[in-house]
């Protein structure tokens, strides 16, 4: 990875990802919370990059704040909300003083993903169970009793059965997204090319996430003080709530 990535990515990535629906997004999560009775929340994004849909959660009156390990993603977010808590650190170390009702991770550090084979499982850019149960830890320390924990689903295929991570994704401002995936003992490998308008490869991103099963996750949540992983109708979202 090169070690000018972050800085890269920040520069490019509203302009690629401009056209993702965060206003629906920001919708389905308000409806979460409002379903289970958690008005005036304080709402934490884990992974908050830019701030795309920071911004549609603080359109919509939640008070929200955001975590990032990249600073220079944390800078975009700051231009776009100024006011907005920001907090440059890693989900295994935060947490313990602040508590919030509802945390959310959106194509964060922990998604959902699907595909034919696997079913339904959990992506993670953390490297192994430890750290895996150490996050889980410290959201479930980092939230008020009856908290939600909300986790996206990177294609929303528990609905519409679709292949995880399309080869190819067209934009209409003529930015394309290209994706290539290798699966190697229980890790999967997504290389990301973002391409403008000219054909110019802007970016080229290789990220190696850890994959975790359903069996296993629940089990994590469980001994973490959480209930059922329960799925949205939707299919783009599933929570889990703190015992």
């Amino acid at each position: 990875m090169n070690n000018d990535y972050p800085q890269r990515v920040a520069q490019i990535y509203d302009q690629c990802m401009s056209e993702y629906d965060y206003e629906k997004a920001a919708f389905l999560i308000s409806k979460i919370i409002n379903d289970n009775n958690l008005p005036d929340s304080r709402l934490l994004e884990i992974g908050v990059g830019t701030g795309l849909l920071a911004e549609k959660l603080n359109r919509n009156g939640w008070k929200i704040e955001g975590l990032d390990r990249s600073m220079e993603m944390l800078k975009k977010c700051r231009e776009r909300i100024p006011e907005m808590n920001l907090y440059h650190q890693n989900i295994l170390n935060f947490g313990k003083e602040k508590k919030f009702d509802c945390i959310v991770s959106h194509a964060g550090p922990l998604r959902m993903d699907y595909t034919k084979e696997k079913g339904c499982f959990l992506e993670t850019y953390l490297t192994d169970r430890i750290q895996l149960e150490k996050a889980i830890s410290s959201i479930s320390k980092s939230l008020t009793e009856k908290g939600i924990f909300i986790l996206s689903i990177q294609h929303p295929a528990i609905c519409t059965k679709e292949l995880s991570a399309p080869s190819l994704k067209k934009f209409k401002n003529g930015y394309v997204a290209t994706t290539e995936i290798i699966e190697e003992a229980g890790e999967r490998i997504k290389i990301r090319r973002f391409i403008n308008p000219q054909n110019k490869v802007l970016l080229e991103v290789r990220h190696s996430f850890f994959v975790f099963k359903l069996c296993q996750l629940e089990k994590i949540f469980k001994k973490h003080n959480f209930g059922e992983l329960i799925f949205d109708k939707s299919g783009k979202f599933c929570y889990v709530i703190k015992n």
